[in-house]
C-alpha cells in the first residue's frame, strides 16, 4: 500500500466520510487522532493519543483470522502501512459487537478501504450502517478490483471469507 500508485479519486477524502458519519446520525463520532504503536491484526490497530492506548477495529471490513490463508499477508500489509504513523480514527458511537469500529486515514487513503482494494481483507457489504453510501460504492468496487486483479487473497483458488471460516454468519 505505501509506495503503491492509485489513480485519481482511488481512496475516499476524510472530509466524505466525516460528513457522512454526520449526514448518517453519528453528531458525536469519536475522533482519535495518534500514532498506531501495534497492529495485532489485519483489521485492528492500537493508537496512542496523549499517553491512552485506543484498540480500534477498521471499519465495514473483516480480515482473515490468525490460522486462516492469508491472515498473516493481511497483517503484514498494515503494519508496513501504518505503524508508527499518525493516524486520524473517525468512530461511530455504534458498536458493531461491542468493538470500537472507526474509519481510520493516513493522511487521505481510506485505511480500511486500501486493506480491500490490496486483497487483504473483505468488505463487509451494503449492511455495514455506519457507512455513506458513497463510501459503501467506493469500497465495493475497491473489492472488485481486488477480485479481477486477484491482489492478496484473491490470489488463491478460492478465498474463505472470516466469517464462513469462524462458522457464523455476520
Amino acid at each position: 500500500m505505501k509506495g503503491s500508485a492509485a489513480g485519481p479519486g482511488a481512496f475516499l477524502l476524510p472530509a466524505l466520510v466525516a460528513g457522512g458519519l454526520l449526514l448518517a446520525g453519528a453528531a458525536h463520532a469519536e475522533a482519535i487522532l495518534g500514532k498506531v504503536i501495534e497492529v495485532p491484526d489485519g483489521e485492528t490497530l492500537v493508537i496512542a493519543q496523549s499517553g491512552r492506548s485506543h484498540t480500534v477495529h477498521l471499519a465495514a471490513i473483516d480480515a482473515p483470522e490468525p490460522g486462516q490463508p492469508h491472515a498473516a499477508q493481511s497483517t503484514e500489509a498494515l503494519r508496513k502501512h501504518v505503524l508508527e504513523r499518525q493516524v486520524r480514527a473517525w468512530c461511530p458511537p455504534v458498536a458493531q459487537q461491542g468493538r470500537r469500529t472507526c474509519f481510520v486515514f493516513l493522511d487521505m487513503v481510506d485505511v480500511g478501504r486500501a486493506q480491500v482494494r490490496f486483497g487483504h481483507a473483505w468488505w463487509l457489504g451494503p449492511k455495514v450502517t455506519a457507512q455513506l453510501p458513497a463510501a459503501g460504492w467506493s469500497y465495493e468496487i475497491s473489492e472488485g478490483v481486488a477480485r479481477d486483479e486477484r491482489r492478496g487473497l484473491w490470489a488463491g483458488a478460492s478465498p474463505v471469507a472470516p466469517w464462513v471460516w469462524r462458522g457464523g454468519g455476520r
